[in-house]
């Protein structure tokens, strides 16, 4: 967190290397949260992913066609509309 704060940024970080974000999201894990972007998971690499469980956190973060692969593929597959609040629906609370 002290390197990210001196440098706005952890690249250059020592020790780690960096990682393109569509490889991070089909690398090996156990589980995937893609919690920040929309239609990250799509058609195109839902059959990559290795994840066993996907938790969406993000607001829609997988497209239509995805969500189908997913629920075969993943072991658990808990869609945003489950996982994720949303700050208006939580803001009216």
């Amino acid at each position: 967190m002290e390197y990210k704060y001196r440098n706005g940024t952890t690249l250059g970080f020592r020790g780690a290397e960096a990682m393109p974000s569509d490889e991070l999201l089909i690398s090996e894990c156990e589980i995937l949260i893609p919690a920040a972007t929309e239609n990250v998971i799509t058609s195109r690499n839902a059959r990559q992913i290795k994840a066993r469980i996907v938790v969406e956190g993000a607001n829609g973060p997988t497209t239509a066609v995805a969500d189908e692969i997913l629920a075969e593929k993943a072991d658990l597959h808990c869609p945003h509309i489950l996982a994720n609040a949303g700050g208006v629906t939580a803001s009216l609370l």
